[in-house]
């Protein structure tokens, strides 16, 4: 039995050190209705994502610029209208700009019965004392509505 013990103790450290040390896998953000667009600043992603109990409707930005970096920009805002209502997000003093930014909040009511989903977006933002802006279209067609009864708007 002593022969054993500082085996046993030695899987207890090394068992603890993994445990300790183990780093917070966060799988790639992969929406189940998606619709996308790019220009020659962003990609843009429009999505409808099932997440536990509820639905979420939001964007994807993904900053990619040859010109600029992120950390050059400044400003950004966007604004999402969809056949059922609209959301938006701004943000007028950008800190620490990364290159993408995932914006989603709770879809009430934001399905129509026939399964599609469109949307328009515009793009205002400033990077380097530059503006832009950039307008796009989305349409999501085959959004199985009778997994979402509660969730299709009037």
């Amino acid at each position: 039995m002593k022969q054993f013990m500082p085996l046993l103790l030695i899987a207890a450290i090394i068992g603890g050190a993994f445990w300790l040390f183990q780093d917070e896998y966060e799988p790639p953000f992969d929406p189940l209705y998606e619709d996308a667009a790019v220009n020659e600043d962003w990609r843009v992603v429009f999505f409808l994502e099932p997440e536990d109990d509820t639905l979420t409707i939001g964007a994807w930005l993904e900053w990619i610029s040859e010109d600029r970096d992120a950390e050059d920009l400044e400003k950004l805002e966007f604004f999402v209208n969809h056949g059922t209502g609209s959301f938006f997000y701004q943000d007028l003093n950008v800190e620490e700009a990364e290159e993408e930014l995932i914006y989603q909040k709770r879809c009430d009511g934001c399905l129509s019965p026939s399964g599609r989903l469109e949307a328009s977006m515009m793009i205002n933002w400033q990077a380097g004392g530059e503006t832009g802006s950039d307008f796009h279209h989305f349409v999501l067609p085959d959004i199985d509505v009778a997994l979402y009864e509660d969730y299709i708007g009037e």
